[in-house]
């Protein structure tokens, strides 16, 4: 079993794409839950789990590999005290990655999976975790 640290970058591929997500706090993943319970509550106000969804991308997203702007210029993520700005996530949203993004983040509110699945239970399709080559010197 591993213990990850909420500082410590966990690289996942999604298809051609790597992202490097952190787990979530405590905290964070009650301010996420909460909004959350907010629309089993009230199921017609889709809102608060539009918001609990982008802040689970917001604070466990730390790097992306592979992404550019339409117009062929690099991407990258946009920061504001340790956490991704509203208008990064925003660009992210509006992308061809943005669904399958937010299920990636919100599996983190059960801590680091060892798959990643939809809100159905179904292993997310191209999307692993990237595990370390194996420092083992093989046997002679």
């Amino acid at each position: 079993m591993k213990i990850y640290s909420l500082t410590d970058k966990i690289p996942v591929k999604i298809g051609d794409i790597t992202i490097s997500i952190s787990p979530l706090s405590t905290i964070q993943k009650a301010e996420i839950q909460g909004l959350m319970l907010k629309t089993v509550k009230d199921p017609e106000n889709t809102l608060p789990a539009m918001q609990a969804s982008n802040l689970c991308v917001k604070y466990s997203l730390k790097e992306i590999k592979g992404v550019e702007m339409a117009d062929g210029t690099s991407f990258g993520l946009q920061f504001e005290d340790d956490v991704l700005t509203d208008g990064c996530v925003e660009l992210l949203n509006n992308s061809e990655l943005g669904t399958v993004l937010h299920q990636t983040c919100l599996n983190l509110l059960k801590g680091i999976p060892n798959t990643f699945v939809d809100e159905y239970g179904n292993e997310l399709k191209g999307v692993e975790m990237v595990r370390p080559k194996s420092k083992k010197k093989a046997k002679k």
